[in-house]
């Protein structure tokens, strides 16, 4: 089996309205660039023979490639799938499907709770690693880059020393149709346009699905965690009803911005319990804080939270675990 792995790098995240209307700064194009670096060279260092990345629309795997070949870096390392990147989710499902393929050990995501939903909507067991450069990030994490670039060589060296957690999913249909897959928060909100997805006024907000909920984390599942906590290592979910009649507190929806919400009902459940929900007039639904979906009066929306959304790599457990078996 090969010592690979693979890279899916949404170029986009972190530049959406929110980082608008917010003080929140922009992840650019060479901040972006650099963490790559590091992973690579530290990737390398620890013996992995491939690293396969999804190809980008902005030419960020080729540039990172140039780079290291210019410095005298591992160069050759970098492999990028053969295929015409749109910018879309569908982007994401080639990749993986190549990743799977090629016998990838483990799949490096940067970008924000988005990107890491597409590649769970895949339902690949490939374990990932996703590194936080989106907005309001809470599936994913501030991982310095040459970390994950040792984590993925242990990975790809050393598979007894990896530790990983199934992560919990929040699966969404109306009336029985398609079903979509949520990592962090399912939000109802009374606007009944997608074009601009981000979610980042609390003004339509009607109510949450939440996997989890912190009050030390910002977007909109920390509307919950003004009220209670939920570990994303707990067996449960929150349902979470807004209203500006309900007792109010302040929430760090997006980066610099404290918004009132008020609470009308908080309901825990745990992973066996279904949740139906009939809409009395139109609106969107948003998983982790992008409108995907609409829907109309008397459409019924069905919530149900399982264990079986990605196998995420736990970084220090790893490592600490490697360290020990040397």
């Amino acid at each position: 089996m090969k010592r690979a792995i693979g890279v899916i790098v949404n170029p986009s995240s972190g530049k959406d309205i929110r980082r608008i209307v917010s003080y929140a700064d922009s992840v650019g194009h060479m901040e972006k660039m650099n963490l790559l670096l590091r992973v690579m060279i530290a990737a390398e260092s620890k013996g992995i023979e491939e690293i396969y990345f999804m190809p980008d629309p902005q030419g960020l795997a080729r540039a990172i490639q140039a780079k290291l070949k210019q410095d005298g870096g591992p160069w050759q390392l970098i492999k990028i799938l053969d295929f015409l990147p749109m910018g879309k989710a569908t982007d994401t499902a080639k990749a993986v499907a190549e990743f799977e393929r090629l016998e990838c050990r483990a799949i490096l995501v940067m970008g924000g709770d988005g990107t890491s939903r597409d590649i769970a909507q895949t339902g690949t067991m490939i374990p990932i690693l996703p590194i936080s450069t989106g907005t309001n990030n809470v599936y994913p994490e501030a991982i310095e880059g040459t970390i994950a670039g040792m984590t993925m060589g242990v990975v790809a060296m050393d598979p007894e020393s990896v530790l990983t957690r199934r992560d919990k999913r929040i699966r969404v249909s109306v009336n029985g149709g398609e079903e979509w897959i949520a990592l962090v928060d399912v939000v109802c909100s009374e606007q009944t346009e997608i074009a601009s997805r981000a979610v980042w006024s609390s003004d339509d907000i009607r109510w949450l699905a939440v996997t989890r909920a912190t009050p030390a984390s910002i977007g909109l599942s920390s509307i919950v965690g003004q009220w209670e906590y939920l570990s994303p290592r707990e067996s449960g979910w929150i349902f979470f009803v807004c209203g500006a009649e309900g007792e109010i507190r302040l929430s760090p929806i997006i980066p610099g911005r404290m918004i009132p919400v008020g609470k009308i009902a908080l309901t825990r459940h745990s992973c066996k319990e279904k949740h139906e929900w009939v809409a009395d007039r139109g609106g969107t639904l948003a998983l982790d804080g992008e409108r995907m979906v609409r829907i109309r009066k008397g459409d019924c929306v069905k919530l149900q939270v399982d264990q079986k959304g990605p196998n995420r790599i736990l970084v220090e457990e790893t490592l600490v675990k490697h360290l020990k078996s040397r």
